[in-house]
This record gives C-alpha cells, structure tokens and sequence, in this order.
C-alpha cells in the first residue's frame, strides 16, 4: 500500500514542468476589412462571426467583416475528425501587408 507522501510525490512528478509536450500556437493569418482568402478543407468554424464571415463550397473561404482577431478552424478531410485551427486577425486596409510578389508562394 502507497503512503500518502508517495501519492503526493508521484502526483507532483506528473504536474512538473516539461512533463507534458508544449502546444504550439495556431498560426496567424491576417486579413484586410473586405478581403476574402481561401482556407481550404471543409466545415469552417469560427469563434466571432461578427469579425469574418465563412462562406462553404469547394473549400472554405474567410472575408473580413471589422477589424477584430478570432479562432477558426476547417476540417482536414471531409470526414470530419482532425482540423486545422488558425487564429484570424482582421485589420484595417492600411495596417494589411502588401500582397506576395508574382510567382511567390503564399502562407
């Protein structure tokens, strides 16, 4: 039988730091005030509809509604299961950064 010190030393072992594997912060995507960007996948949720507005079809695409930051995330198959989760930031058409160079791939 386990002494209540034991117990007490196994539970603090578990909680220590670097016990469990740091999650990484979804990754951001920022959008003007009426710009539309294709996420892909299916299903699209989104925390703040009031801050982009989902539009579904072959593929999710987000518009910027009012400058404001949510969490969306779109299914990766169109099973559902596994999705992938973006932090969505909308900005004024002025703070936006300029569009990617011809031939330059995207995020």
């Amino acid at each position: 039988m386990r002494t209540p010190t034991a117990l007490a030393l196994l539970l603090l072992a578990a909680a220590a730091p670097g016990a469990a594997p740091a999650e990484e912060a979804p990754p951001t995507l920022t959008l003007a005030v009426g710009q539309t960007k294709l996420l892909g996948g299916s299903a699209a949720r989104c925390d703040d509809l009031t801050v982009v507005s989902v539009t579904l079809g072959p593929g999710a695409t987000l518009t910027g509604l009012k400058t404001g930051q949510t969490t969306c995330s779109v299914a990766v198959n169109h099973l559902g299961g596994a999705r992938r989760v973006f932090t969505i930031k909308v900005v004024t058409s002025q703070e936006a950064p300029p569009p990617p160079a011809k031939g330059a791939k995207g995020p």
